[in-house]
């Protein structure tokens, strides 16, 4: 008498968050929600397992669960299918359009579907909706230097004349 039992749906984010995955797996069995299936589905695929039976059930109990659209998203970025992991994401932004995260995702959904100006606009969004969270900042920072490094093995540089300078005039 007393004693309170343990919400197994906040174990297992507390032992995915660890990456005790197969624990976490463990918890989320317990539970039999939309969520718990979808962070269920989501930690089957850390460990190399297929989780996409899991979300799509979660998928299917819960449509509007921006959680569970996010999960998703990240399901199909495990596999690297990009556009389904951007659809997915895109939803769960317009299901909670006020959470930073959210569209943190996105970003990264984006650059992975190669479209660095979207990217980096919603990673952008990301900081100004987190009300500039050192968390959001950190990705942000993240993305420009990727993008900086990318130039650089390019050899493009921030002076658009030696760009010019650099291709060959056409004779004639």
């Amino acid at each position: 008498e007393g004693v309170r039992r343990a919400d197994p749906l906040r174990v297992g984010r507390a032992l995915a968050e660890a990456r005790l995955w197969a624990y976490a797996e463990l918890a989320f069995e317990q539970v039999g929600s939309a969520r718990a299936y979808a962070y269920g589905g989501y930690v089957r695929d850390q460990q190399g397992k297929d989780g996409g039976a899991l979300l799509q059930m979660a998928v299917a109990l819960a449509p509007d669960d921006p959680q569970v659209r996010l999960l998703e998203g990240l399901h199909y970025r495990t596999l690297g299918d990009y556009s389904a992991s951007l659809e997915a994401i895109i939803g769960a932004a317009a299901l909670d359009p006020e959470n930073p995260t959210l569209y943190a995702e996105l970003g990264t959904a984006y650059d992975l579907a190669g479209d660095a100006l979207s990217a980096r606009r919603w990673l952008e969004y990301a900081v100004t909706l987190s009300g500039n969270d050192p968390q959001f900042a950190a990705i942000l920072a993240a993305f420009d230097a990727d993008q900086q490094a990318l130039l650089d093995v390019l050899g493009v540089t921030d002076e658009p004349t030696s760009a010019i300078a650099a291709t060959p005039t056409p004779v004639g």
